[in-house]
């Protein structure tokens, strides 16, 4: 049989454990080592906390691989929820008396064999004593894997009175894998160290073959042999304890077994656990204690269920000042624990055009979903079914009932890497509020759909976080609307202050112009003096009204003569001071362009004004254009700037075009945003290539929309795709 998936979520814990944690979270004030206490002596818990920790949620502390340190990371709140999540499966999974027998014995003898590699770690001087703990409480996880997916058939062998290499080749017959290469499988894909999966592998192998494998394999071999000498005695040959790994005599591993012995005695007694039920040779407990025991664990249980039922298993109401994307993500993590889902991502319902779009503020790290658009009146698509019918409804039943997928559906599996979507309406009474859709295995969603348990339940709790959430979204964007309002004021007062000086500079020009003579050898500078000032003028009229398109963006662009301008302008400035070698390589194909000309001089002076800084003496300086540039469909002209330059630090490189706050005193950091900017504006693109050897390449296209075809509307060769 093959445990691929394996649903960590229904494994059982012993109730008493399990009931403790949860009294502890029920209390006014918690202590966090009290309950990393009874954390660490559960291997169910423990493998839930592992496995949790292993979800992309997560995956940034993936290199914590302690049970306390991933509590700490994970804060209190969400392992109450995984405590509440298992407590509400144990209740309805109807375990019989037996079987909650069963799974503490598996429980004790879990724990006997952590303490026992603990204690070994110690004596050989092992230098991780938490991870050998660890090691040997998970030592057994695959008996409960096992005992779940085969309740009736595993009963028969699980504790035969032969040792665990006799029960080991047992299971290779009924199930194809014993229950340490089920272990070693499961815990494998966790964050622990690899070799704790080969010491789970291995455990029962024999320790002649181990003489060169890791400490850690032999420390839990050892222990292994030593669990099974306080559970069958130390006299047969399989349980004697003798070792032939660490060179330990008998009378020091007699006293490591039998401190350990007393040791879970001692926890099973704080739980209230019967010892018959951990030590077959003690006293046992008359049937009816031990059925008014089961029925007042179940009575328990229940009592926290119901609590979860009528409260919410979270605490998202008790944080007020959680923020949209908090609750988001804590919706996500919730659902990850309770069910298993992967990939969870909202769409949100708009009410005007009656449909569903992804959550824009959000990012859900695919590009791809931004461009989703569904109708709910007329596609196809589950989402809009789930929000019409308010029912969850999942791509395996649309193939069960010979009903295709919607294509849509069928893209977002691939586009997610996904077999099959879950998509969970969300409702605050009768307004629609979105969809929420996930990634789920086909076994995973025969578990889950209703009418199993819990997720009908659940997204009711989740359809009140959502409203929370988007009203929240409200409230920041009427102030950010607010704040940028603010910003507008600012600029139009800004701009009208520097507008009073360029005026008197304007107007100075043209008297000297006037005495000079239109003759004169300075004349062509003053002019392109003149003409700069008016374009600066052109930048401030759109800091007064932000949004506008102007003239000066309406009027041709004659990009090569601007280029043979602008150097000429940069010969007499920036490149002063400085020899700096240009090459200028212009293709005399490209007609004028509908694009503005104030926008292309701002980009070609932010990005030659940042190469001349970088650049030592004797750089060079290469402008080039090209026309006819064919990319998905659309023709482009292209302008390039190089430089041979130090480059770009490679920090600064993945936030370039970001608007951050520079180094440098002219705050060539914010010039790139605005280079950015401005080529979105005109439908462009802009990609950078930077190295210290080479030197930084800026290509720019820009859209081939020439002044005839655009003022015309007419297609051809060189219009413009965007404008048909």
């Amino acid at each position: 049989m093959e445990y691929a998936e394996v649903h960590i979520e229904e494994i059982p814990s012993v109730p008493q454990v399990l009931l403790e944690l949860l009294r502890l979270f029920h209390q006014s004030t918690v202590e966090f080592g009290d309950i990393a206490h009874i954390i660490e002596q559960d291997p169910v818990i423990s493998a839930k906390i592992l496995h949790i920790a292993n979800t992309s949620f997560y995956r940034q502390w993936s290199e914590i691989k302690h049970i306390r340190r991933l509590l700490v990371v994970m804060g209190i709140d969400e392992v109450r929820h995984i405590a509440v999540t298992s407590a509400i499966y144990q209740y309805f999974s109807q375990f019989s008396e037996h079987q909650e027998d069963i799974v503490t014995a598996i429980w004790a003898r879990s724990l006997l064999c952590g303490h026992i590699t603990q204690e070994l770690a110690r004596l050989v001087g092992y230098p991780f004593p938490d991870e050998a703990y660890t090691t040997g409480l998970l030592s057994r996880f695959g008996q409960l894997v096992l005992l779940k997916n085969h309740p009736e058939s595993y009963l028969d062998i699980l504790f035969m009175d032969d040792p665990d290499s006799a029960v080991e080749r047992a299971e290779k017959k009924l199930f194809n894998a014993s229950h340490a290469q089920v272990g070693a499988a499961v815990i494998r894909q966790w964050p622990l160290h690899p070799f704790v999966a080969d010491a789970i592998l291995f455990q029962n192998t024999p320790q002649a073959a181990l003489s060169d494998a890791s400490n850690l394999v032999k420390l839990l071999n050892l222990a292994a042999r030593l669990t099974q000498s306080v559970l069958h005695g130390p006299d047969t040959p399989d349980t004697r304890p003798h070792d032939d790994l660490f060179g330990l005599d008998e009378a020091l591993l007699a006293e490591c077994r039998d401190c350990a012995r007393r040791t879970v005695l001692e926890c099973a007694q704080q739980f209230g656990i019967h010892s018959s039920l951990i030590f077959p040779s003690t006293d046992k407990p008359n049937r009816e204690e031990k059925t008014a025991t089961h029925q007042q664990m179940r009575h328990k249980l229940s009592q926290y269920v119901r609590h979860a039922a009528l409260t919410g298993s979270s605490e998202l109401d008790a944080s007020p000042a959680d923020t949209p994307e908090q609750i988001f993500d804590r919706i996500r993590q919730e659902l990850t624990i309770a069910f298993g889902l992967q990939d969870i991502h909202f769409l949100t319902y708009d009410e005007e055009n009656h449909s569903l779009h992804p959550l824009s503020t959000v990012d859900d790290g695919q590009d791809l979903l931004r461009e989703l658009h569904i109708n709910v009146d007329k596609s196809a698509s589950l989402a809009a079914r789930a929000l019409k019918t308010g029912r969850i409804h999942c791509t395996f039943d649309s193939v069960e009932e010979d009903d295709p997928a919607a294509v849509i559906d069928q893209q977002l599996c691939r586009l997610l890497h996904q077999d099959g979507l879950l998509f969970l309406p969300l409702r605050d009474g009768e307004k629609f509020l979105g969809v929420l859709f996930a990634g789920v295995s086909e076994p995973r969603w025969r578990r889950i759909k209703p009418p199993a348990i819990g997720i009908e339940l659940f997204s009711q709790h989740i359809s009140r976080y959502m409203a929370r959430a988007l009203r929240l979204l409200d409230i920041h964007r009427k102030m950010l609307t607010d704040q940028q309002e603010e910003m507008r004021v600012e600029a139009r007062k800004l701009a009208h202050e520097i507008n009073n000086p360029l005026s008197i500079i304007n107007t100075y020009l043209f008297a000297l112009t006037t005495k000079l003579g239109e003759n004169h050898a300075a004349s062509d500078e003053i002019s392109v003096i003149r003409e700069e000032i008016l374009r600066i003028g052109g930048i401030l009229a759109r800091l007064r009204d932000l949004g506008t398109a102007t003239e000066d963006e309406k009027s041709p662009l004659q990009l090569n003569q601007t280029i043979e301008d602008l150097i000429k302008l940069f010969n007499q400035t920036l490149f002063k001071g400085k020899v700096i070698q240009t090459e200028i390589s212009l293709d005399d194909r490209i007609p004028p362009l509908a694009i503005g000309s104030a926008a292309v001089k701002q980009i070609l002076i932010n990005l030659v004004r940042n190469a001349v800084e970088a650049l030592p003496d004797d750089g060079l300086l290469r402008i080039t254009t090209r026309d006819g540039i064919y990319k998905n469909g659309q023709v482009f002209v292209g302008m390039k700037i190089e430089d041979n330059g130090p480059g770009i630090p490679p920090d600064i490189l993945k936030n370039l075009f970001q608007p951050v706050v520079s180094t440098k005193k002219d705050h060539s950091g914010l010039g790139l945003s605005i280079v950015k900017n401005l080529v979105d504006r005109m439908g462009g693109e802009i990609s950078c290539v930077s190295d210290p050897e080479t030197g930084t390449i800026f290509d720019i296209l820009m859209p081939r929309r020439t002044v005839d075809t655009d003022s015309s509307n007419e297609s051809g060769d060189v219009s413009d795709p965007r404008e048909e």
